[in-house]
């Protein structure tokens, strides 16, 4: 009788712990996704930051040199960017509001 209830007691661990290799391998997979959209969020980040110094340093040589038609097409170029900053952040805003699970409600504290 011993010998059944603990084989049946191995082969609920065994299934237990396989549900858990199941459960960690996903969380790695999910942590693995997460981390390169987060790579590659920093890589748009720092390419629209260069970008963006570039255009005012263009912008204010073409100042400097008194250049009313480059001083234009380095405004356009900085009106560009931020468009696109502004674009990206709505739809970054959008996709981590859609993505977000919502929050337990605070569990009551104990009497």
């Amino acid at each position: 009788m011993a010998r059944g209830i603990t084989l049946a007691l191995l082969t609920t661990l065994h299934r237990k712990f396989d549900n858990m290799v199941i459960t960690l391998d996903g969380l790695v997979a999910d942590f693995a996704a997460e981390k390169a959209a987060i790579q590659s969020l920093i890589t748009l980040v720092t390419s629209l930051f260069a970008q963006y110094n570039k255009a005012l340093a263009d912008l204010a040589a073409a100042v400097a040199a008194n250049d009313p038609v480059a001083q234009a097409a380095a405004q356009d170029v900085v009106n560009n960017l931020d468009a696109q900053v502004k674009d990206q952040t709505a739809a970054l805003s959008k996709a981590l509001t859609d993505n977000t699970p919502p929050t337990a409600p605070a569990a009551a504290p104990a009497a």
